[in-house]
């Protein structure tokens, strides 16, 4: 009886791991996005939706490969967000400001080049 519950489990076991990890991946998208679209109240409403609709359409996935997939999406899709997205705003003259958040290597030769072309023009 006791190896016969076990096996019985196992399914649920690591449904529930996958669910932890999924629920884990989600907050980290959120805090990502919150992050990245500070004080920009329509980015923040759009993306959360669209997270939100990608782990909806996912919800009942069972599959341990296709879950491993998903996963290293999320982490690509974080990645993306926080080393490739920049926020614009016009200023009164018409010219567009950049908010560049700080880069956790900033010492990489692209972040270097990304700095150096950010860089204010002098008139």
């Amino acid at each position: 009886m006791m190896l016969l519950s076990r096996t019985l489990c196992r399914p649920f076991a690591r449904r529930q791991a996958s669910s932890a990890a999924g629920l884990a991946a989600y907050r980290k998208l959120l805090r990502t996005r919150g992050t990245v679209f500070r004080g920009d109240d329509y980015a923040m409403r759009q993306t959360r939706d669209e997270i939100r609709r990608h782990f909806e359409e996912n919800r009942g996935e069972a599959d341990g490969e296709r879950l491993a997939a998903l996963f290293r999406d999320v982490d690509d899709v974080e990645d993306l967000l926080r080393n490739n997205v920049v926020q614009a705003r016009q200023n009164d003259r018409g010219n567009f400001e950049l908010k560049v958040p700080p880069q956790s290597s900033s010492s990489s030769p692209t972040n270097a080049s990304c700095a150096e072309a950010l860089r204010p023009i002098e008139e």
